[in-house]
């Protein structure tokens, strides 16, 4: 199909956003065995590696990208895939380093329902049910955050049960453990008082901190050079 312009800058720009469209998965992100439950909504390209959708994934719930982390699955050919990452801390680990791995090698965008494990950080084992809701268009080069819930959760603090207590205990100001908890909190996020809001989540916040994706050329140019 042949595309009529006016020749204005308005018209080519739309042209131009036409052709630097990538189809991309559109995924829903939720953290397994915590209530409320704290999951976001990504659009992300088919051609981001495992390392780059744990850095969505990262930026998406706020974690601060200091552990190791897993993803598990069945791939596309029927394969059981452990793929672990960050590669240079993971080389003693019997598992499929992170490095090179396409997310759409593990995923089909086709088929909504498919899903993936991931987890991050093996002490207080955070894991992510990662689900395919169907395909997308996105611009090129751009990760979205969509939607989500609920506030990540604190670095460091234990695992979803970990974190429910540290909730509860901040809650009552009358806890004998109140004043250091509120205190951690404030050491780890900044965050004090009523400006730490555990049942709030910032989708602009979120997109903020969401890296972006490189376009499949400059990955591909970036691939090069460091070869």
């Amino acid at each position: 199909m042949s595309l009529h312009h006016d020749g204005s800058p308005a018209a080519l720009w739309q042209i131009a956003s036409m052709q630097l469209s990538v189809p991309a998965f559109d995924l829903q992100i939720s953290i397994t065995d915590t209530e409320p439950l704290i999951w976001r909504r990504l659009q992300v390209p088919l051609t981001l590696t495992v390392p780059e959708f744990h850095l969505a994934v990262q930026a998406a719930f706020g974690w601060e990208n200091s552990h190791l982390y897993a993803v598990r699955c069945v791939d596309r050919a029927g394969k059981p895939r452990e793929i672990v990452g960050p590669q240079d801390l993971t080389e003693d680990l019997d598992a499929e380093p992170a490095s090179g791995v396409v997310l759409s090698e593990l995923l089909d965008a086709q088929k909504p329902g498919s899903a993936l494990e991931y987890e991050y950080d093996f002490g207080d084992s955070w894991t992510h049910h990662v689900e395919v809701l169907g395909s997308a268009d996105l611009p090129a080069g751009e990760l979205l955050c969509v939607d989500g819930a609920t506030r990540g959760p604190v670095e460091d603090s234990g695992g979803p049960h970990g974190y429910q207590r540290l909730l509860q205990i901040v809650a009552d100001p009358e806890h004998p453990e109140h004043a250091d908890a509120t205190s951690w909190i404030f050491g780890v996020t900044g965050e004090y008082g009523s400006h730490f809001a555990p049942a709030t989540f910032d989708r602009q916040a979120a997109n903020r901190k969401t890296p972006a994706a490189q376009p499949p050329m400059v990955a591909a140019a970036t691939r090069r050079r460091g070869a």
